[in-house]
């Protein structure tokens, strides 16, 4: 539980911080490394994906997170990415 609740905040701290698109590669690069959560190839694959892949560019966070954690990851990893934006709109 712990586990999913750090990566969560991880890739919500990245998003925050960001402006959007590659924004927060360098911040999930440098944390998930760092916890051995992703590997240099799974950034590369991950980013692949998101240049081929319709649609915005920030996508390339849900198919990282797809790749270093498996199907909750990817769904932590849209809620964090969905988050930040619809919490403005409400605002």
């Amino acid at each position: 539980m712990i586990y999913w609740c750090l990566f969560f905040l991880t890739v919500l701290k990245a998003v925050l911080f960001s402006t959007g698109g590659f924004g927060p590669l360098p911040s999930l690069h440098t944390d998930f490394l760092a916890n051995g959560w992703a590997t240099e190839k799974q950034f590369a694959e991950a980013i692949a994906i998101g240049q081929i892949a319709p649609g915005p560019n920030g996508l390339w966070v849900v198919s990282l997170t797809n790749l270093s954690g498996g199907l909750i990851g990817a769904l932590l990893g849209a809620i964090a990415l969905i988050l930040p934006p619809f919490f403005i709109l409400l605002v």
